[in-house]
């Protein structure tokens, strides 16, 4: 609805301003239509977009202002307008105004811009309003997501006496959030993100076997599977899923990372908003150790919660020793880091640390061999690797918060 929207204002320009114009956006490629042609004669219909001209989108994610671009006769390309369409701060699109009769007046790329930026911070608010007026007339339309386990267990029991959620004493949760890596608020842009990834989600699972709950950069699916499913598979299933949608439809920058995160099996009503609880707790554990573009299920990183309440001064001095101090920010170290970090991941798993990294498990023992030396621990003992697992954990929070601080 809003592609044929923006392209309403696209054709009301052009016949308002009597030239070809051209909407283009990495998002937005399939409203662009033209052509380049080089003949003089019929350079007056077609409109010349970046794509044409081998210009890359994100060179022009700082563009604030219309810029003027000269015609290249020798080309017989003519000269137009590139004017950014902005909306809460954020660039996402760009209109093309080509310039078929000269150089076009100030007062005209003025007018254009002024019409243009306010038709479309228009379309942008009646579409998000649209989107809020819809969840509201949907009976399966989400609930608020909060950190009272209280608030969700009467939303939850509320849907069960209304009999809009069918269950069989069996819950899990899914949850999926944008993380602003530059500890900046997130945008509006990123809150319609995580609130489509979610719209998304759910289709995978019947409506009167799920719940949704959403709020700004976080939302988690509630899901009652039917008693024959096994419930190992339904969290795989569901939680691929999520990841594949985080992955193909949020935007690849730097400074945003998603997390999806899977709740442990919860039976019972009155332990179903746990599920929920869960995965919520899951999303602010994964954000709080800096992880990104990542899953992080509850059952595996539980046991982290207390270390990730720690103020920064204890998690440096408690935690993080010299050696592993150095050891961590030596470059010549890092093949050796990575091995340790897969060692852990896998529980000390030597075939599965050979099998993710592409080494023989006879490197993978040097490998381990060498950090034991340099460490001065015995990996083989259930206390020290403790140790150094809470010692990586707290430094990849500590190298977090020094980058987002």
């Amino acid at each position: 609805m809003q592609s044929s929207m923006l392209q309403q204002l696209v054709e009301a320009l052009s016949m308002s301003l009597q030239v070809p114009v051209e909407l283009t956006d990495t998002r937005l490629t399939p409203l662009a239509r033209s052509d380049l042609d080089v003949l003089a004669a019929s350079r007056r219909m077609h409109a010349v977009s970046p794509r044409h001209l081998g210009i890359r989108f994100d060179a022009t994610l700082e563009l604030a202002q219309p810029i003027v671009v000269p015609e290249v006769e020798e080309l017989a390309i003519p000269g137009f307008v590139v004017m950014p369409l902005t909306d809460t701060g954020r660039l996402h699109g760009l209109l093309w105004l080509t310039c078929v009769n000269g150089p076009m007046p100030a007062g005209m790329i003025q007018h254009a811009e002024r019409v243009a930026t306010a038709t479309f911070q228009a379309y942008q608010r009646s579409a998000e309003l649209l989107k809020q007026g819809a969840a509201r007339e949907d009976d399966q339309a989400f609930e608020p997501l909060g950190a009272d386990l209280r608030v969700i267990r009467r939303a939850v029991e509320s849907r069960i006496i209304a009999d809009t959620l069918h269950h069989d004493e069996n819950f899990l949760a899914i949850g999926m959030a944008l993380r602003n890596l530059r500890a900046k608020p997130e945008s509006l842009d990123d809150h319609h993100r995580v609130f489509d990834a979610l719209q998304r989600l759910k289709g995978a699972y019947p409506a009167h076997r799920r719940l949704e709950f959403y709020r700004d950069d976080r939302a988690v699916l509630l899901v009652a599977p039917y008693r024959n499913e096994d419930l190992g598979a339904v969290t795989e299933k569901l939680s691929t899923f999520a990841r594949d949608i985080m992955f193909r439809h949020v935007p690849k920058r730097h400074d945003t990372a998603w997390l999806v995160s899977a709740s442990d099996r919860r039976s019972g009503v009155l332990h179903a908003a746990e599920a929920v609880w869960q995965a919520q707790q899951a999303l602010a554990l994964g954000a709080r150790l800096g992880w990104a573009n990542r899953s992080v299920d509850w059952p595996t990183v539980s046991h982290l919660r207390g270390l990730s309440t720690l103020p920064v001064r204890q998690l440096r001095s408690h935690f993080v020793s010299p050696a592993l101090r150095a050891f961590l920010t030596d470059p010549q170290m890092a093949e050796l880091r990575s091995t340790l970090e897969s060692f852990l991941h896998h529980a000390g798993s030597v075939p599965k640390v050979a099998e993710e990294n592409y080494l023989h498990r006879a490197s993978v023992y040097y490998r381990l061999k060498r950090i034991e030396s340099i460490l001065g621990i015995n990996l083989s003992d259930g206390t020290n690797r403790l140790e150094v697992h809470l010692g990586l954990t707290a430094w990849t929070m500590l190298t977090d918060h020094q980058q987002t601080g």
